[in-house]
């Protein structure tokens, strides 16, 4: 298995989206962490122990792809991400009628 189809089995294994924030990749390994956990569950077999590990693999490869993933700091890359009012302002600025009017 290439490492595209190890990274989309882990991102599968956790239910994440093409596109999340690092917060929203974070949030819902936790959440898969502690619910295989052995530590956590209530049966201790062996379904529950090969789960456990697979997820703590699926995580050492999504945290290592992220780890030494290249961020863009591009001026058009980060205007992707400008909130809705930056973007009005961004088009209308100063305009009398839809700016702040000055």
């Amino acid at each position: 298995m290439g490492k595209y189809e190890q990274i989309i089995g882990a991102m599968k294994m956790f239910g994440l989206k093409e596109h999340e924030t690092m917060a929203e990749i974070k949030r819902k390994i936790n959440i898969l962490i502690k619910q295989w956990h052995p530590d956590t569950t209530r049966k201790q077999d062996r379904n529950n122990n090969d789960k456990a590990i697979a997820v703590i693999k699926a995580r050492e490869i999504l945290m290592n792809y992220l780890d030494n993933y290249k961020i863009s700091f591009e001026k058009t890359e980060i205007e992707k991400y400008l909130s809705p009012q930056e973007q009005w302002m961004r088009q209308f600025g100063n305009d009398h009628i839809w700016g702040n009017g000055t």
